[in-house]
């Protein structure tokens, strides 16, 4: 018996559409290597490249080289290079296209030590946030180059909040494995999207799942959190083999948006609603 269309129909979201007259003629390559104090610069494994503002961007390799095709319009604007955990810099295109093989070294920046958070005696409570059913529709990222991501919003009833885990369902992947990188934003008070990161390090997934909810767990980073916040996921081998994520419905719900690229322009997922969640615990008095 032949199954429902709509449970064999998955949504392609092309976020990046690369039209016949916009072949790039000027490609810059280099290395990012990160550097801590007192020590030489070392490979910066999948740091984030791009024009900021024109959906333009890559990320790096797992030995910190990149490769870089910008449009002519764009030669002389500026590249931004980024890495949780350290300090950025913007280069401009005709510097980079000027030096080919560039060594781009980003100082590490020094992280103030948190305050520490004593978890209140009582009653703790968890709760889920997002979306926690399965479907069986599903939709991928084609980008141009690495970066591309999917960010939920995250409201909890109350605050502050510990970060247990977060979660997004895997409807279909035919790679033999593949690699993600997991993001969290603050959002931003005058636009309502993804802003400031709130990690100051790269939190890597790799794996084989071929279909379920794959799970991370944040316990041991003990993550508080005191206002609304995005979970994303961040494609880091921006390809068709790409997995492909639940959505629910055909609809976003608003608290869903997505970028191309490294570097992006984020915009509002107005007809994916991706199947992101996020499990908070809160601790208060015992009831």
């Amino acid at each position: 018996m032949q199954r429902p269309f709509r449970n064999r129909l998955f949504f392609l979201l092309l976020l990046l559409a690369a039209s016949a007259s916009s072949t790039p003629d000027l490609v810059v390559r280099g290395r990012v290597a990160g550097q801590q104090a007192g020590n030489q610069p070392q490979p910066l494994a999948f740091a984030n490249i791009g024009i900021r503002g024109r959906n333009v961007g890559t990320t790096a390799d797992e030995a910190g080289r990149f490769q870089l095709s910008i449009p002519a319009a764009l030669s002389r604007d500026s590249v931004t290079f980024s890495a949780l955990g350290y300090y950025a810099r913007t280069v401009a295109v005709a510097t980079l296209a000027a030096h080919p093989d560039t060594l781009l070294v980003l100082p590490a920046r020094p992280q103030a030590l948190p305050d520490v958070s004593v978890k209140a005696a009582g009653q703790p409570r968890t709760q889920v946030l997002g979306k926690t059913r399965g479907s069986s529709v599903s939709g991928f990222v084609v980008g141009k180059g690495g970066g591309a991501e999917i960010a939920r919003l995250m409201q909890p009833r109350r605050f502050p909040v510990f970060l247990d885990q977060t979660q997004v369902y895997i409807t279909r992947n035919q790679a033999p494995s593949f690699r993600l990188r997991l993001r969290l934003y603050a959002r931003d008070p005058a636009t309502g999207r993804p802003g400031a990161d709130l990690l100051h390090e790269s939190i890597l997934i790799d794996s084989s799942l071929r279909q379920g909810w794959l799970t991370t767990d944040l316990r041991s980073y003990n993550l508080q959190l005191t206002e609304p916040f995005f979970v994303a996921y961040e494609w880091l081998e921006a390809d068709v083999n790409n997995p492909r994520i639940a959505i629910q419905g055909t609809r976003g719900d608003g608290a869903v948006f997505a970028r191309a690229v490294s570097q992006g322009q984020w915009g509002p997922a107005h007809d994916f609603n991706w199947v992101i969640n996020a499990q908070v615990t809160s601790y208060g008095p015992a009831q």
